[in-house]
């Protein structure tokens, strides 16, 4: 019996050995699948836009994300709208990428938030930028920026009835000549302009303009920012000269204005609504003019400053402007840097990322096998071939890499619209005293000096 019960017992165990051997190794089989597939879950790279109320750029985002997780099956890009949501609700440092403003990208690069990309940048792909942008990737300083495109700016004029169309005959010889200057673009824009009796809005204006212009005079006429080492001033020459041509410009007898005062922020909506003829504008604009017929409207290239002072740096006025930059940061802190980076290098030097994005946003693009294909691809009048030479333009620069930029010319337009909103307008204006002029744009140089020296408040 006992030898029965052992030879049964034996028998039964190598029954269940051999049933159980099998299900064990399915169970550890299926631990390893169920460990491997965790291990090889995709990597989620978190991008972060500021442009999301760019027209075309959330659906180019959308089309680029398909594409690029159709190339790169392990990682996903996650979308997150920075330009909705408070910074304190989405933490930078959460995020893999970025496309911060120029300004914004430079001041957080010094707070140590951004990568240093040089050593990832192959030199051949450095080379197919346009040159104006070896301002910012060969200046010597650490490359904090990708760029993906430019915004030019471009003066927009309007096709009117048969007295506006003459007057445009009568100064198109002069229009883009060594004769085109602000003085030219003014008495053009004056003898386009219709006043109803006296009343300050004109009826209809012959330029419509907003704080960028300010901008423009700096570049043209000087370099608004002195560097001693570290330390960065304001130029005094150049920011009294270019503000008070500025005010003058638009002070003077019969000159057309933007209301209520030169120095404000407007919508810009004279222009669309025909309320205007010439207006300052950007390649973004073209957007807006979309509902345009295309022999409505022209694109003017920027004048001249005038010829300025021998205390100013620039002796002989320029005529290009200070080129918006659109670029992709990488964030440093970032555990995914190098799916980071290939997202930053698919939407920056990929041609078809390059084509599509330009196509679909209208956007002036960054590389210099894409820009020609602009007036091409992109609808525009025949004239649309201005914006590519302003990029093109020797005299253009980017703007300056001052971390209190955006704060600085916020202040600076409230502090003008302030000093001077007790200045005459109208049809019948007349300059400012050369004194008062003169004691309220030290005023306002001296709070920006405070800026830059860390002394004023945020508040401005």
């Amino acid at each position: 019996m006992n030898g029965e019960g052992t030879q049964n017992m034996r028998t039964t165990s190598g029954v269940l050995r051999s049933w159980l051997a099998p299900l064990v190794l399915f169970w550890l089989l299926t631990a390893l699948l169920t460990h491997g597939s965790v291990q090889s879950a995709p990597v989620v790279v978190r991008f972060g836009t500021t442009n999301s109320t760019w027209p075309g750029w959330l659906e180019y985002l959308s089309w680029a994300k398909e594409v690029f997780e159709a190339k790169n099956p392990g990682t996903k890009i996650e979308i997150i709208d920075v330009a909705r949501s408070s910074m304190s609700q989405v933490p930078l440092t959460s995020l893999d990428v970025l496309d911060l403003p120029f300004q914004q990208a430079g001041l957080l690069a010094r707070l140590g938030i951004l990568a240093d990309l040089s050593s990832l940048l192959r030199e051949a792909d450095l080379d197919r930028f346009l040159p104006i942008l070896h301002q910012y990737t060969r200046s010597g300083q650490p490359l904090f920026g990708l760029p993906i495109w430019v915004n030019p700016t471009i003066i927009l004029y309007r096709h009117g009835d048969d007295l506006q169309q003459a007057i445009y005959r009568l100064t198109a010889p002069v229009i883009g000549s060594s004769r085109w200057s602000w003085d030219a673009l003014g008495n053009f824009a004056v003898k386009l302009t219709r006043h109803q009796n006296d009343d300050r809005i004109p009826e209809l204006a012959g330029f419509e303009a907003y704080w960028h212009f300010l901008d423009i005079a700096y570049h043209q006429l000087g370099d608004l920012y002195d560097r001693s080492g570290s330390a960065v001033r304001i130029n005094s020459s150049v920011f009294t000269f270019a503000t008070s041509y500025v005010l003058h410009w638009y002070l003077a007898v019969d000159r057309p204005f933007t209301y209520p005062v030169p120095f404000g922020n407007e919508d810009q909506e004279w222009f669309i609504q025909g309320k205007a003829v010439m207006r300052l504008g950007t390649a973004r604009d073209l957007w807006e003019l979309s509902g345009m017929a295309l022999d409505q409207y022209e694109l003017l290239p920027l004048p001249k400053g005038p010829d300025t002072p021998p205390a100013i740096r620039h002796p002989q006025a320029r005529s290009g402007s200070k080129i918006g930059l659109a670029s992709l940061q990488l964030v440093a802190s970032s555990p995914r840097r190098s799916e980071a980076w290939r997202w930053i290098s698919f939407l920056a030097l990929d041609r078809d990322a390059a084509m599509r994005r330009m196509t679909m946003t209208r956007t002036v693009p960054a590389l210099r096998e894409i820009l020609p294909l602009y007036v091409r691809y992109v609808p525009g009048p025949a004239s649309l071939f201005s914006l590519v030479e302003e990029v093109e333009n020797p005299d253009a620069a980017l703007p300056d890499l001052i971390p209190q930029e955006a704060l600085l010319v916020q202040t600076r337009n409230s502090l003008l619209r302030s000093a001077f909103d007790w200045a005459p307008q109208g049809p019948r204006a007349s300059h400012p005293p050369a004194d008062i002029v003169a004691r309220r744009l030290d005023e306002v140089r001296a709070q920006l000096e405070k800026i830059l020296s860390g002394e004023a408040s945020t508040k401005g």
